[in-house]
């Protein structure tokens, strides 16, 4: 167990499918912090923008829905965030394949960005956070005390997100899913608004060959070095 922080705030950047969710979710309950999944935000206005018909290019009607949309979160008891839009719980349907496909032009609209943005900077004001998300530590947290960058192959994103579609049910052929993610890692890398790269300071780790417990023990590592340095208290 990593000794207690009274303030501290470690960003995970990296591409769709990295694992950085899951990573960050296990960091969290090693280190006893908070953690914010920026992506369910952006999956909740993309899912509500698929709901009102609204395309990703039409920024009216993007920050109209923005204004008229609730998007909240409970952490209930079990510690498996409920995400609600419009107090409705939409914790299963925006992890569907179609919002996925969505997400990425949605979260491009500055309307979106900068709600999901004030959002996440309101939360994370004072107490220990792990946030994740593909400009945490490059534009929303540029000052956290601890970045890391999170990759892995296509090939074996691709093979991720499969068995987590089968597992739900959804058969979607791996190929394809392989071209998606491809696809999305050109869109978010070269969006004109705060694109997918990694922070200069970040620390860069790839998961191809790794399980999630080693990725965890890996950045575990991280965390108490900068402890040991005084980086962090």
């Amino acid at each position: 167990m990593i000794a207690n922080y009274c303030t501290f705030l470690i960003a995970i950047d990296g591409p769709a499918g990295a694992g950085k969710s899951t990573i960050a979710k296990n960091l969290g309950k090693a280190l006893g912090f908070h953690y914010l999944d920026s992506g369910a935000y952006y999956r909740c206005y993309a899912l509500a923008a698929l709901e009102n018909g609204i395309e990703a290019q039409d920024e009216t009607h993007l920050r109209q829905m923005v204004h008229t949309t609730a998007v909240s979160v409970q952490y209930p008891e079990s510690g498996t965030p409920v995400y609600f839009v419009n107090q409705r719980d939409v914790s299963s349907d925006i992890r569907s394949q179609r919002v996925s496909l969505c997400v990425s032009p949605i979260s491009q609209s500055p309307a979106v960005r900068d709600a999901v943005n004030l959002t996440l900077r309101k939360i994370a004001s004072s107490g220990k956070f792990i946030i994740d998300g593909r400009d945490i530590g490059t534009v929303v947290f540029p000052d956290a005390n601890l970045k890391f960058f999170l990759t892995a192959s296509s090939q074996i994103r691709a093979q991720r997100r499969h068995l987590e579609l089968q597992k739900r049910g959804e058969d979607v052929s791996l190929s394809q899913l392989k071209s998606e993610i491809e696809e999305r890692d050109r869109m978010d890398s070269e969006r004109a608004i705060a694109p997918l790269r990694k922070p200069e300071d970040a620390i860069l780790v790839d998961s191809s060959s790794l399980t999630p417990d080693e990725v965890v023990a890996v950045m575990s590592e991280y965390v108490e070095k900068a402890h040991q340095r005084g980086l962090i208290r």
